[in-house]
């Protein structure tokens, strides 16, 4: 039996041939080729299509007479061979006779290592020129561990000069990782936060942190700049370019630019710089947080009243206290009333004061009321949907004439203050129902903010629970450093009725009882256990299409969309909670 192959055999199955990547070509030594498939067709079509012209070619790039002469294909194996523009990389064995070339096209790679080539440089300008700043530079990365600190940051530390508490920019065996290695321009984002230091020479450093999004929109990372604290200079010495001349050290200071139509704010002494830390304890990246910051930030600079509006647990007063003290009125009083804690014969007095003599066991000098010791500040009215209906009509005017009466009083008092209000009732059903006064929920209704609850932002859990680690471990003085598979699962599968709070208070349960550095389902509430589930233990609760079939096309979906849940839901056409479980499986 002949098992030699008929070179010529190789055309009987054009469907299978042509299905390859692979360019096939079969070669005599008289120089006749043919082009097996329609990869091969391709290529010949780069020569300008003249067979005679591309087996020229291979002769004299391949030295294929030697090949022919010593019947030995092991030369070219795996050689490069350029055919036009196109780049392939050759095998060859011989059938008999004949050459079997095969060509594998890497024209995409080429570019691919042309451009990552062309990114390590601009990465080492980069770095060489972030060298030359004098302000210290820190990069981390999404969960804020250190991957990188210029020389002048390095310095700073090492002098043992700066009394920063670095405990939160995490560790710094991670200090010179790597760097993502993307041309897209790197923008400053919404999430940016101030503090202060100061050096053993008293001298105070300004501490900026900004978060870095790239052109797809998502974080990658956090910038914090440490500078000393210089007088401020004319605008005539402020470059366009954002650089800040140093006329005695004769260098450049790089310094975020300020539009045209900004404005910078004298901020007030002994205050907190802008409230950052509130806000910044509104933890998220979801569109949704996003959004809901960058509100609290355009509205805080004004003195309208604001409604928030959530589910319990979501961080209203977090919200609340950042309008405050992102606003001008940070140096004044912030007075918090739950209107749910007190009865109605006590809550009256609490909020609008009395004076001498308004009511058995009154105090003799009056007692002003929480409005009046809000004056200059700001007043949050946590639970409005629980105040009864005669104080919502003294609490509607006070918010329209800014004046209040206390009980037993005669004298109107003029105030200014900033009412912020919460509820986690709906206030238009309860107008409906008759128990909340329209005109009131018009006065308050000026600016609302509603609250998602955590249920709808799952994709936010990862980064509420790098925040309660993180304070847990300060608080308990333990190393702990994350959590298992089989707990996130089970966070991620969770409906939250609780919301943000409900998943702070696991965790801080879950510092008190462990003992190692990872938390485990066994360091969870019974009740948690028993009304969360993990998706893996549990394969009979999905049905055929959840298989590996429908995982691969969610990651492949997933990969189209830059990881990109949302638009990945909607263009599969199911729900987050659902691609979660998949990706989960």
């Amino acid at each position: 039996m002949n098992n030699t192959l008929d070179p010529r055999s190789l055309l009987s199955s054009p469907q299978i041939l042509d299905s390859l990547g692979d360019a096939l070509f079969m070669l005599d030594q008289q120089g006749g080729a043919i082009p097996g498939n329609a990869a091969a067709r391709t290529v010949l079509a780069h020569t300008g299509g003249a067979v005679r012209k591309l087996t020229e070619f291979f002769f004299a790039e391949l030295s294929l007479g030697d090949i022919f002469l010593k019947k030995d294909a092991t030369p070219i194996q795996l050689r490069k061979l350029n055919v036009g523009e196109h780049a392939y990389v050759v095998r060859g064995f011989f059938n008999g006779e004949d050459l079997i070339l095969i060509l594998s096209e890497i024209t995409d790679l080429k570019r691919m290592a042309q451009d990552l080539s062309l990114q390590l440089t601009q990465l080492l300008r980069f770095k060489i020129a972030m060298q030359f700043l004098a302000d210290g530079i820190v990069l981390t990365d999404v969960f804020e561990r250190i991957v990188f600190m210029n020389k002048a940051m390095c310095e700073l530390l090492t002098t043992r000069n700066v009394s920063v508490n670095l405990e939160k920019l995490a560790e710094l065996e991670n200090l010179f990782g790597h760097l993502p290695t993307t041309e897209a321009p790197v923008c400053v984002a919404d999430e940016h936060d101030e503090g202060t230091a100061e050096t053993a020479d008293n001298k105070r450093l300004v501490i900026e942190k900004r978060a870095l999004f790239l052109s797809d929109n998502k974080l990658h990372g956090f910038m914090l700049r440490f500078s000393r604290e210089t007088e401020s200079v004319p605008d005539a010495d402020v470059t366009d370019r954002g650089m800040k001349k140093d006329a005695s050290a004769g260098s450049a200071t790089w310094l975020p630019r300020v539009s045209k139509t900004e404005t910078v704010r004298p901020q007030p002494p002994n205050r907190r710089p802008l409230g950052r830390a509130a806000l910044r304890d509104f933890v998220g990246q979801s569109k949704a947080v996003l959004q809901i910051k960058e509100i609290i930030k355009k509205v805080a600079s004004s003195s309208s009243t604001v409604l928030l509006q959530s589910e319990s647990g979501t961080g209203k007063e977090l919200l609340a206290r950042s309008l405050h003290e992102l606003s001008e009125r940070a140096a004044g009083p912030f007075i918090k009333l739950n209107c749910a804690s007190l009865p109605e014969s006590l809550l009256e007095a609490e909020v609008f004061g009395y004076d001498s003599g308004a009511f058995t066991g009154a105090k003799k000098s009056g007692n002003p009321g929480l409005f009046e010791q809000a004056h200059t500040g700001t007043i949050f009215l946590d639970e409005i949907g629980e105040m009864s209906l005669p104080l919502q009509a003294k609490l509607l005017r006070i918010i329209q004439e800014r004046e209040v009466q206390r009980i037993g009083g005669q004298a109107l008092k003029r105030l200014d203050v900033r009412v912020v209000c919460a509820t986690n009732r709906n206030l238009l059903h309860l107008v409906k129902e008759g128990q909340f006064r329209s005109d009131l929920l018009f006065r308050l209704n000026v600016v609302s903010i509603t609250i998602p609850p955590l249920r709808e932002r799952k994709n936010d859990i990862k980064s509420l629970i790098i925040h309660f680690l993180r304070e847990c471990s300060h608080t308990f003085k333990k190393n702990v450093s994350g959590v298992s598979k089989e707990v996130y699962y089970r966070f991620i599968n969770y409906d939250w009725p609780g919301n943000v709070r409900e998943l702070g208070n696991i965790i801080e349960y879950a510092f008190n009882i462990i003992d190692g550095g990872t938390i485990e389902c066994k360091h969870l509430p019974q009740y948690f256990l028993e009304s969360s589930s993990d998706v893996r233990i549990h394969p009979e609760k999905f049905d055929n299409i959840i298989s590996e079939y429908s995982r691969k096309v969610v990651m492949s979906t997933l990969e189209k969309y830059n990881d990109n849940k949302v638009a990945a839901c909607n263009a599969l056409g199911i729900s987050r909670s659902k691609l979660y479980r998949i990706i989960s499986e």
